[in-house]
């Protein structure tokens, strides 16, 4: 495999979002509200489970709504945090365009694949690299200038202007300089690797991407109120599974009916309807956008 495909480590740092441009380059670590994807749904059963402050949160949440202290919640710690995860994954999976963040780095000559912070992939939406994005790259001489001239003496010369046309034909420039090779692409490739097209050549160009990420310390309080409402109801779910491998308890008063069958399905309904919200009201509306 040539250089070109080898897999390299950007000399520049990563930032998230409000980080400061290049060359002030900033630190590789997380800010602290950000959620990092790629550690959730690793729960090991554990005598001491690591909760972070935004999960105790949820946790203390959790056992509140099953009726601690007051009754006996028959779950682990390691149960309560699978239950935060999966109401993470969730919403990360729908998170809205108030989650967005922006990352850079700078390329180098002829290296074409970047390993990218896990953070970064698990949430990629767009990279920008060799783009123009609304703008025709007129240079005196060039493709762009001569069709863009030709189009507009034909169709403008003695009619109103208009932005529309202009526009479409912006969008149909950006595919001839993709089939030309000066329009940069771009994927992913096993999950952790950006490639770029066609190869940086000579001195480094930056590139820059948008992902998503929740942050825990911007997060709207209906998110928060969300990801705590479906983590409950899947402690309901593993709550009612416990609890259903019995159906009574004997003592010496009588005996005491457990209610896990109920839980499970009262888990399930909560779970559905959430599911519903979370799409009709807190994802974003699909958009199609010619690029």
């Amino acid at each position: 495999m040539g250089q070109a495909n080898k897999k390299y480590k950007p000399n520049s740092r990563w930032g998230d979002t409000g980080a400061k441009p290049r060359p002030n380059l900033v630190d590789t670590s997380l800010s602290s509200g950000i959620i990092n994807n790629g550690d959730l749904n690793k729960v090991v059963d554990k005598d001491v489970i690591d909760f972070s402050d935004f999960e105790l949160f949820i946790k203390d949440y959790i056992l509140l709504m099953l009726g601690h202290p007051v009754v006996t919640v028959e779950l682990h710690d390691a149960h309560l945090k699978l239950c935060i995860d999966k109401a993470l994954s969730r919403m990360e999976y729908y998170a809205p365009f108030f989650s967005n963040q922006y990352a850079t780095f700078a390329t180098s000559g002829d290296i074409n694949g970047y390993e990218l912070p896990q953070h970064i992939v698990d949430g990629i939406e767009y990279v920008v690299y060799k783009k123009t994005l609304l703008s025709v790259a007129a240079n005196s001489g060039s493709l762009e200038q001569d069709i863009l001239i030709k189009y507009f003496q034909e169709n403008f010369l003695f009619r109103n202007y208009d932005v529309g046309e202009l526009y479409l034909l912006q969008a149909q420039m950006e595919q001839v300089r993709k089939v030309l090779g000066r329009e940069g692409s771009w994927r992913i490739v096993d999950h952790n690797r950006l490639y770029l097209y066609p190869a940086p050549k000579g001195e480094a160009e930056e590139v820059i991407i948008q992902y998503r990420a929740l942050n825990s310390e911007t997060m709207p309080h209906y998110i928060l109120s969300w990801i705590q409402d479906y983590a409950t109801a899947h402690a309901k779910e593993i709550l009612g599974n416990v609890r259903g491998k019995f159906t009574q308890i004997s003592s010496p008063d009588g005996g005491v009916r457990l209610d896990g069958e109920t839980l499970r399905t009262v888990a399930r309904e909560e779970k559905e309807l959430l599911e519903t919200k979370l799409i009709t009201e807190l994802s974003d509306i699909p958009s199609i956008t010619l690029y």
